[in-house]
């Protein structure tokens, strides 16, 4: 242990060096300093355990250089030495974490007391931090047991029915003697960037802290174990365990989580079950967590969602039309519809992921037709800089993957569009169609569409009443109603939103235009068709 004297009066230190017998206390090394630059320039060098040190000195007093050594974060105690009985230095000593304040002049007999006192203190301290060291030690490879038992249990499709019994003996030292659990995945959907296992720890530990908090509040404990880097099961159990108890701790959790933490997860809750049907539970929510393609930061309940068909619900999407679309330089069409689908659902539903993968393969199967009749190589899409063939392949995993992958091709195949001099009437109308299909939102005119294909505003508009019957301001006020009804219809959206959308920004001319087409205003068609 070593100790660093300083004090102004170099009489005063070294008489403390010469009198005190250190090896007593067992001090291997005493440094002398007569000002506090001396001191900072010993502490920077060397491991100082003590700090005996007088406040008052010039240019730079021992109440500021125990606050550098604070700020340093110098494993350094501090003793004063004064003779300055002033209340405002004793109260900032404290402050700063001083161990004691001697009244100078001080018998040797007085500070050699206090020395002995500090030293048992440091030497209790390090033995302390020696133990809480090796308990955290132990405790992380305790878990990590657990965490690979559990991780080999699932993975291998254990059939064991005490596999419960072995992680609470490796977590509690003792088998599981309660009749049920409740189990929890939580998915830890957006974290920093930085993803180094220090900070994985510290996240496994931010988590488990923070809900076992929570539930200690209902009387009830938990085990977490981590199955994936971002992937936890917790084990909920206590007396009395319901599926309303837990439920409202976690709902606790999340709101303290979306307040307060640097990280968002979605929590999935089974049910209250017994142990033997641990395996089969964490599956369950395994599988659930996986039709969570919206990754959707939120809590559910397996009771609340929705089993759909793979293939139910999916005629609005108009599939079969894809492959002309993409033909057609219409893609977006295919992205509105995509969006509607998934962002307008009310409910998580159990086969989503497979409903995600059925529209890959559709929208990949008219992909490859496409590039075929444009005699273009379908790899040729793809690259590194841009969008990665590994990339697209693995878009069906998540919605927001599936949507980037379908964006990119169809601006792709946008580029590359059709050959004017091979233009007919039948495709300036069907471009003319695409492109107020696309923009029914906007204030479209006549000139704002001949400049977009290129044309005469009165040659376009004879070419278009033509070959569909239609004005052209008739044409867009008749996709505008039905862009309107079908959201009306189908949706909660408020009518001065669904008129914004329809392209309306006047809502009274909206319901006027509304009403002298259908017959009745905007709220009595959603009740009569809803």
């Amino acid at each position: 242990m070593n100790v660093l004297v300083i004090d102004d009066q170099k009489e005063v230190v070294l008489g403390i060096v010469e009198v005190i017998n250190w090896d007593n206390l067992g001090v291997t090394q005493v440094f002398s300093a007569y000002s506090a630059a001396d001191a900072r320039e010993i502490l920077s060098k060397y491991s100082i355990d003590i700090m005996l040190c007088d406040i008052e000195m010039p240019k730079e007093n021992g109440l500021e250089l125990l606050a550098w050594v604070r700020s340093q974060n110098l494993n350094t105690e501090c003793l004063f030495l004064t003779s300055h009985a002033e209340f405002n230095y004793a109260k900032e000593a404290l402050r700063l974490g001083s161990f004691d304040y001697i009244l100078q002049p001080a018998p040797y007999g007085e500070i050699v007391e206090a020395l002995t006192k500090l030293i048992n203190q440091i030497t209790q301290n390090r033995k302390l931090d020696k133990l809480k060291k090796v308990q955290k030690y132990e405790d992380e490879v305790t878990n990590r047991m657990a965490d690979d038992y559990f991780r080999e249990a699932l993975e291998t499709g254990s059939r064991e029915l005490d596999v419960l019994d072995h992680i609470f003996e490796l977590h509690l030292m003792q088998k599981y003697v309660g009749e049920s659990v409740g189990i929890v995945l939580q998915q830890v959907l957006t974290y920093g960037e930085d993803k180094e296992s220090q900070n994985l720890h510290h996240l496994t530990k931010t988590i488990y802290e923070i809900q076992n908090r929570i539930l200690k509040k209902q009387n009830l404990q938990t085990i977490l174990l981590r199955y994936r880097p971002l992937q936890y099961i917790l084990i909920v159990f206590g007396e009395s365990l319901n599926t309303d108890r837990y439920c409202a701790c976690f709902q606790e959790y999340h709101s303290y989580e979306r307040k307060y933490l640097d990280f968002q997860s979605a929590q999935y809750l089974g049910n209250v079950i017994e142990p033997a049907s641990f395996l089969d539970e964490v599956q369950r929510l395994l599988h659930f967590a996986e039709n969570n393609v919206m990754r959707k930061a939120e809590i559910f309940l397996y009771s609340d969602v929705i089993v759909d068909d793979a293939t139910m619900n999916l005629d609005k999407l108009r599939i079969e039309r894809w492959e002309y679309y993409l033909e057609h330089n219409r893609g977006n069409q295919i992205i509105t519809s995509i969006r509607q689908y998934f962002e307008f659902s009310p409910q998580q539903n159990r086969n989503a992921l497979k409903v995600l993968q059925n529209l890959f393969w559709k929208f990949n199967s008219a992909v490859v037709s496409v590039a075929h009749k444009k005699n273009m190589e379908y790899n040729s899409f793809f690259c590194e800089s841009t969008f990665p063939f590994e990339k697209y392949i693995e878009a069906y995993k998540t919605y927001d993957q599936f949507l980037q992958a379908v964006t990119f091709v169809v601006d792709t195949l946008d580029k590359v569009g059709f050959n004017l001099n091979d233009v007919t009437e039948e495709d300036i109308v069907q471009k003319v169609k695409n492109y107020i299909d696309d923009n029914l939102s906007q204030n479209l005119s006549r000139k704002m569409i001949a400049d977009y294909v290129h044309l005469n505003e009165d040659y376009l508009t004879r070419v278009f009443k033509k070959k569909t019957g239609y004005m052209l301001k008739e044409f867009i006020i008749k996709e505008k109603m039905a862009l309107a009804k079908d959201l009306l219809v189908k949706t909660n959206i408020s009518i001065s939103i669904i008129a914004i959308k329809s392209g309306f920004t006047n809502f009274s001319h909206f319901s006027q235009v509304f009403r002298k087409l259908e017959g009745m205003t905007p709220n009595e068609y959603r009740n009569l068709f809803r």
